[in-house]
């Protein structure tokens, strides 16, 4: 199975790569009375958060990632672009938890977006008959397992 989130692919259509943060695991010091030290307990890792970014020419730093779609007109790309838009924010309002599996093919069931910000304004441009729209853009995403499968 290829790069999605629920199923869909909405990230996938520009270059970019999920920049997994570190994450802190929950833990617990239990001290008793009349006891020295301390016994430390380790619940379980905490939520890993990835932002969803591009690469620069370079490919060693993270710049604004790009979404692109087409249509046969600019109108019928730029609603295409909507759509796409539209379906990450549902995403994102929805915040139910769904499987995934990012550029890396690290796989998981409990992911849950929690940001996208488009980055300036949307360019255009014509390939042959065929119009493309692309839009940069900054997106957060949560895996509350705490892992990248």
């Amino acid at each position: 199975m290829a790069e999605n989130i629920g199923g869909n692919d909405l990230f996938s259509s520009g270059g970019h790569v999920w920049h997994w943060t570190a994450h802190e695991q929950s833990a617990n010091v239990l001290q008793t009375v009349g006891t020295v030290g301390a016994a430390r307990m380790v619940l379980g890792d905490g939520p890993k958060v990835a932002m969803i970014a591009g690469r620069s020419a370079g490919g060693m730093q993270l710049a604004p990632a790009v979404l692109k779609a087409e249509g046969d007109s600019k109108a019928a790309a730029d609603t295409a672009m909507d759509a796409l838009e539209d379906a990450i924010e549902a995403e994102r309002k929805a915040g139910e938890p769904c499987s995934w599996e990012d550029d890396a093919g690290h796989t998981g069931d409990y992911l849950v977006v929690t940001g996208y910000e488009p980055l300036g304004p949307r360019e255009y441009g014509r390939e042959g008959d065929d119009w493309r729209c692309w839009q940069r853009y900054r997106a957060t995403v949560m895996d509350l397992s705490g892992g990248t499968g």
